[in-house]
């Protein structure tokens, strides 16, 4: 999360395009294995092992979709539908005729959230992303939620366009990862108490009386 902040999923099919030629360079020749296995992991190619298969020496995991299942954990309980971009399943379609689909990471029938495993937010494309959701979707609430390291919390953004009695309202959300737990004993308990927190907000805020926290 900290080594990349920048990045945006939307970014993976220039990055494809932009590394179709090997490299070829002298000074880079070092890099050329780990352009291949990149390469492999973006295009979801196999990586066998064994005698005929090629080497591996190491393994890069996808926090961002990791992160987001591990939310699906604490909000399955709540109701909430969690659409598969993956396997094309439960996307919603942004005119009629079922033309552009999307899939947002969660939503109800009043609130749409959507994981974000990074410190930023992009004001510009992962809040205009957000509010296209709300919007299709009609919801009162949109979240997105981040990992932080300090405190859980959420900070409301009240937004225009709306009438005072159907307003609408963005939400900046973070669920605390505790990093100080000195075994896993420690950070199992530690992370409960982050995740009761975490639970609590969406539950007092979206459920039962609509109010924002101060």
């Amino acid at each position: 999360m900290a080594a990349t902040p920048g990045y945006r999923r939307q970014d993976r099919s220039k990055i494809i395009k932009d590394n179709l030629k090997p490299l070829s360079h002298p000074y880079y020749t070092r890099y050329k294995p780990l352009q291949q296995i990149c390469m492999r992991i973006l295009n979801h190619d196999r990586l066998k092992y064994g005698p005929n298969g090629d080497r591996i020496y190491g393994i890069l995991f996808d926090i961002s979709y990791l992160w987001e299942e591990y939310l699906f954990t604490l909000l399955r309980p709540l109701g909430f539908k969690h659409p598969d971009n993956r396997s094309n399943r439960g996307g919603i379609y942004l005119s009629q005729c079922n033309h552009f689909i999307r899939f947002p990471d969660f939503y109800d029938s009043e609130t749409v959230i959507d994981a974000k495993y990074k410190v930023s937010i992009d004001t510009r494309n992962d809040i205009n992303q957000m509010l296209t959701y709300m919007y299709t979707l009609k919801s009162r609430h949109g979240v997105i939620i981040q990992p932080a390291v300090d405190c859980t919390q959420i900070q409301p953004f009240r937004l225009n366009g709306h009438g005072k009695d159907h307003g609408a309202t963005l939400y900046i959300s973070s669920l605390r990862i505790p990093r100080a737990a000195v075994n896993y004993n420690a950070f199992k308990a530690a992370i409960k108490t982050s995740e009761n927190e975490f639970k609590t907000i969406l539950t007092s805020v979206f459920r039962e009386n609509d109010t924002p926290l101060p």
